[in-house]
């Protein structure tokens, strides 16, 4: 853990030279409506769907839900059914979440965690069912579904570019940092694609977790991936309401 929280430092340095010499000018978003399916696995068996919304308007707000069940070999079991949301605003410069919700349903047991985004006195009030906790907001803070949109940003960037993207968790502020891996082509239910890949790197140096995205897709992964003491928990591409590229001819 000494070794990735060193990592992360010099990460972080090098995230924060890059993109404080950066200025992006600010141009209204580009509305968009996606619906995706993805299959779920566990070390290459199907556990789980998962159905992921993304809508964004003229005015730039936007709205992101994903719903996650069982499937498979755990189908009909007493599994965990997880709904997220995050809503807020985006434009060519920033994404700023407003509201993220987690709710985890199991049998009869409902369980939710809400966050709340407050930009102008930089807080982040974090609400579940026992307490409330208010945590300082720092800049470019992004929930668990709006850094997906803010990693496929970074589609087009060289290999080994870097961004620090603080994530809200839902106990606290991890300072995480988004590195480019490369491209390269990416075999999925939905086709197959040249996809840049994005790496997740955080203090959690337990797990590695990378992100694939599409030419052409949105703004949404075509696979996800977290790997851990020897296990592989994936997330592929299905099926998606609204393509705009073209697979690789085999």
């Amino acid at each position: 853990m000494a070794g990735a929280g060193r990592s992360l430092a010099i990460l972080l340095v090098a995230a924060w030279t890059l993109t404080a010499c950066t200025e992006q000018p600010v141009a209204p978003a580009t509305p968009i409506r996606l619906e995706a399916a993805y299959q779920l696995l566990f070390n290459d068996s199907l556990v789980g769907n998962a159905l992921f919304s993304l809508s964004i308007d003229k005015t730039g707000r936007y709205r992101i839900e994903a719903f996650t069940s069982p499937a498979g070999r755990i189908a009909g079991q007493a599994g965990n059914e997880v709904l997220e949301l995050s809503t807020g605003t985006i434009d060519s410069a920033s994404i700023r979440p407003q509201r993220f919700e987690h709710s985890v349903m199991q049998g009869d047991e409902y369980r939710q965690v809400h966050l709340e985004f407050d930009w102008k006195p930089r807080q982040l009030r974090v609400s579940t069912t026992d307490a409330v906790q208010t945590l300082t907001l720092r800049p470019d803070t992004q929930d668990r579904l709006s850094y997906l949109v803010a990693a496929s940003r970074l589609v087009g960037a060289e290999p080994g570019a870097l961004q620090e993207l603080p994530l809200a968790t839902l106990e606290a502020t991890e300072p995480v940092v988004l590195q480019v891996i490369g491209r390269q082509t990416t075999e999925v239910p939905f086709g197959t694609y040249e996809a840049t890949g994005i790496r997740r790197v955080s203090l959690q140096g337990d797990a590695e977790r990378e992100m694939w995205f599409a030419d052409g897709l949105g703004p949404l992964p075509i696979r996800m991936v977290r790997r851990s003491d020897n296990n592989t928990v994936e997330m592929r591409l299905e099926t998606l309401d609204r393509p705009m590229a073209q697979p690789v001819p085999d």
